[in-house]
């Protein structure tokens, strides 16, 4: 991976059509093709933004927009700052939830009906599908900012199962509890990450799990964990920074292991020096805040957006894990928010 307050959209995108072979996990030819969708605004932190939705074929390699929408005037009644967005897509309907963090509303982008809908906020962040539900996360400080308990809940704003006590941050480095990421196995299982701590929550079983994957330290170990995507039902995806040296941050791909009864972090790939901007650059003040990601499981392949804040140009970095390469994708004179994939 959302809000909103008045909007409307008047829309042209091309049919939904995918394919993708069975033999997805161990063959580097397998053709898979997919859409991806990502929202677009020419004048990013404004009062007024102008958004478009742009949906690519992975199969003609990201690089042409297959169908792009007409804008159409966004008010930000809230008057904060349009920069921080999360999406969520549910692939069984072909429905993408938008919340922006400051504003008290989301909206909902069919892709096959070709339609929006507003909805009214109802109190969580960070929506994710469970099935063809819609789920929120909903936080209530105990007594401090790094101390709170945390509570899903429905469309509707109800709670949903039991309340997990007393959750802290304290050394994950989340500087707030607003900005989670996450992800869902789109069936029974909700993931949050406040930085370097995850939160599963399992629907089915109405039980959480609490779990810090590294200690976050201002001086030793100043990491950031700007991305969490679900994998399978053993795995997760995050896209790490360190900056604890100012003069050459690192940037890596992480594989976090569920399979055991404490999770397992690695190393899977090192995109410090892969990408063909330095991880200084793409971690500059300003540009982190543009970093979303989406995953295709079925030629296990990473993708993330960046939006340089100044040039307004952006790229699509695709990461595939099976070949061990990486490609970009420039989308120029755009400023991104959110990246999904429906296959």
């Amino acid at each position: 991976m959302k809000t909103i307050k008045t909007v409307f959209f008047t829309m042209l995108i091309a049919t939904f059509i995918s394919s993708c072979d069975s033999d997805e996990d161990n063959d580097v030819t397998t053709v898979c093709d997919a859409k991806f969708y990502t929202m677009a605004v020419d004048i990013p932190d404004s009062s007024v933004g102008v958004f478009d939705i742009f949906e690519y074929e992975k199969s003609n390699v990201l690089s042409t927009p297959m169908a792009l929408t007409s804008g159409n005037a966004l008010n930000n009644a809230t008057g904060g700052p349009l920069s921080e967005m999360l999406s969520a897509i549910n692939p069984n309907t072909g429905e993408i939830t938008y919340q922006f963090t400051y504003h008290p509303a989301i909206f909902k982008y069919n892709i096959n009906s070709n339609t929006v809908t507003q909805s009214t906020f109802n109190g969580g962040y960070n929506y994710e599908y469970l099935g063809n539900s819609l789920y929120s996360i909903k936080h209530t400080y105990i007594g401090s900012s790094v101390l709170s308990d945390y509570t899903i809940i429905d469309a509707s704003g109800s709670a949903v199962g039991q309340t997990i006590q007393n959750v802290d941050i304290s050394n994950s480095g989340a500087t707030t509890l607003l900005l989670f990421k996450s992800t869902s196995n789109n069936l029974d299982k909700l993931y949050y990450l406040a930085n370097t701590k995850l939160l599963t929550y399992n629907k089915t079983t109405d039980t959480w799990s609490d779990d810090l994957l590294e200690t976050y330290n201002e001086t030793t170990n100043k990491v950031f964990y700007r991305s969490l995507e679900y994998v399978d039902d053993n795995t997760l995806y995050i896209l790490k920074s360190d900056e604890t040296i100012a003069s050459s941050y690192t940037l890596e791909l992480l594989k976090v292991d569920l399979s055991g009864s404490v999770p397992q972090v690695s190393v899977i790939k090192d995109l410090t020096n892969s990408l063909s901007l330095s991880a200084n650059t793409l971690l500059a003040p300003g540009g982190d805040r543009q970093i979303n990601a989406a995953y295709d499981a079925c030629d296990d392949s990473f993708y993330f957006n960046y939006t340089n804040p100044f040039t307004m140009n952006s790229i699509v970095f695709e990461i595939k894990l099976i070949s061990d390469t990486v490609n970009e994708y420039p989308i120029n004179g755009k400023y991104l928010y959110g990246l999904d994939i429906i296959n």
